[in-house]
């Protein structure tokens, strides 16, 4: 390097740290007034600060020195206006002062924010509040009614965005919901109407929803209906993920989509499947804040879920209880399509299909207040939904999808009895004609210990008497209680899977002992018949 190369770095070094002398003139308090003048600063829900620099909902950033969309616009709004280029120490002492005025409750609104959709209530000129329901499509806005929707160009404060968001496609009219089933690979009437239910339903904010399972062998596009809603309701530059394994990490994760979609599952782990059923019913997640000790972030989370994997992977029965499984099978290689044209054909007719399931969701408000069902099943507000979204759908009736759930429901019940080794044991059990006569009564101990004497459970490695080859019950012993206690743990899980297969369960204390009764309901029906 040349002594004139060492002289100019040095010199370029010293102008650096040592800012020229109009920069150390201007007083930090100048550049907050000038950003203060037009943006509005305010807090949300969760008490974090943020500033819209138009001063509408356009954009939003969250004010923090280390949020790189935040700090780029205060940059380039700094030299803009003031010309001159801020030092790293500037733009983090602006930053902690525009958070101090955003986090003053005396100084700044708030102003709730929603990932993609939310409802606002409006009131009308006759005095009636009327609810809204507002879809983000990054500048701009979709509003629906029950009468109709349209395009608002400045929603307001509404939507908090994250740096993976993408814009979304301008609907448009004149489309039909089932373009949409054309790129699923359902052939089953139910399960496509499942299947777009749960699509449309998943653009309706803020009520428990079940979630959707997706299985079946390889090159059955089990990917595919993860991907096409995720470009409809919530495009990202990530579609789908890996499922994560720590509970800050699955929160994160939720916090940053509006969808979630995870592929290729082979397992969930026990604390992942407990955070996927609370995530779809609704519920407060909190995770450690970064570079603390004890402090803690607090988020009241609600999303839709969509999970695939080749086997039914969800194992636990308050998750089951809160699923829509749909089995897929391979595709014909007749309608095999390159990536390229099927993702160029669906983008193609996007708009559209975007519009049409606004047509829908609109439909539905409408109907959604008159819905009034006889008999309430799990999910009792996606059951309404789904009534109302099913109804509007041309060919199908709300009395078509509960007839369909319902059918879902009851394939959830023998998944969950079929994925616990106790649950299998006591149906099993129960329902055999030479092993009990309908009732049976005694301790929990009695119990395990008659179920294994019977033979219908097994260690893999013995030899499978002729009633365990019968009914197909060999397990390994890890997945079989070892005492009581845990027997029947696991037991209750599956009580109400049981007793929708008509195996009633009650307990009561005798001489101070837990009694347990079980009856098989439908052999006494059967009996009863025959006399």
């Amino acid at each position: 390097m040349s002594k004139k190369t060492k002289t100019n770095s040095k010199s370029k070094k010293s102008q650096e740290q040592n800012p020229p002398n109009e920069q150390e003139r201007l007083p930090n308090s100048v550049i907050v007034d000038a950003v203060t003048e037009f943006a509005i600063l305010f807090r949300d829900q969760n008490n974090d600060p943020f500033i819209a620099p138009n001063g509408d909902g356009t954009i939003i950033y969250r004010i923090s020195a280390k949020n790189r969309d935040f700090r780029a616009w205060l940059t380039n709004f700094i030299h803009s206006k003031f010309h001159i280029i801020p030092t790293l120490r500037r733009i983090d002492n602006v930053a902690q002062m525009l958070e101090s005025i955003a986090l003053n409750a005396e100084c700044s609104n708030q102003y709730p924010l929603e990932l993609r959709t939310l409802f606002r209530e409006r009131p009308t000129k006759s005095g009636e509040i009327k609810s809204e329901l507002y879809y983000d499509l990054g500048e701009s806005a979709v509003r629906i009614t029950p009468e109709d929707w349209f395009i608002v160009a400045r929603p307001g404060i509404m939507f908090r965005r994250f740096s993976q968001q993408l814009p979304q496609v301008i609907p448009e009219k004149g489309g039909d919901i089932f373009e949409l089933a054309k790129y699923v690979n359902l052939d089953d009437k139910n399960d496509v109407l499942l299947f777009l239910v749960f699509a449309i339903s998943a653009f309706i904010p803020g009520y428990p929803r079940p979630l959707c399972l997706l299985y079946g062998s390889q090159g059955a596009g089990k990917s595919t209906p993860g991907r096409l809603l995720k470009r409809l309701i919530d495009p990202t530059t990530v579609e789908g993920t890996v499922l994560p394994t720590s509970h800050d990490d699955f929160v994160r994760t939720a916090n940053h989509h509006a969808l979630l979609v995870f592929d290729n599952l082979s397992s969930i782990k026990p604390n992942i499947s407990d955070a996927l059923a609370r995530i779809s019913t609704g519920d407060t997640f909190a995770k450690r804040a970064l570079y603390t000790d004890d402090d803690d972030i607090v988020y009241r989370l609600q999303r839709p879920v969509m999970l695939n994997g080749i086997n039914q992977v969800i194992t636990q029965s308050d998750l089951l209880d809160r699923s829509i499984l749909l089995e897929m099978h391979r595709i014909d290689k007749a309608k095999m399509r390159t990536e390229k044209d099927f993702w160029a054909d669906f983008d193609e007719q996007k708009p559209l299909i975007l519009g049409a399931i606004f047509d829908t969701i609109s439909k539905a408000m409408a109907k959604f207040p008159d819905v009034h069902l006889k008999e309430l099943p799990r999910m009792a507000d996606f059951a309404k939904w789904g009534y109302a979204i099913a109804d509007s759908i041309d060919g199908f009736t709300g009395e078509d999808f509960l007839s369909a759930y319902v059918g879902n429901i009851e394939k959830q019940h023998e998944q969950a009895i079929e994925s616990s080794a106790v649950g299998t044991a006591v149906y099993l059990f129960m329902t055999h004609d030479e092993v009990v006569k309908g009732v049976w009564t005694g301790t929990a101990t009695q119990l395990m210990r008659q179920i294994e004497d019977t033979g219908i459970i097994i260690n893999i490695d013995e030899e499978p008497s002729e009633l365990t080859k019968e009914l197909n019950m060999i397990t390994n012993g890890s997945l079989w209680p070892k005492d009581a206690s845990w027997f029947m743990r696991r037991l209750n899980y599956v009580l109400p899977d049981l007793e929708s297969q008509g195996i009633q369960i009650n307990s009561y204390t005798q001489n101070n002992q837990r009694i347990v009764e079980l009856k098989n309901l439908n052999y006494s029906e059967k009996n009863d018949d025959n006399k």
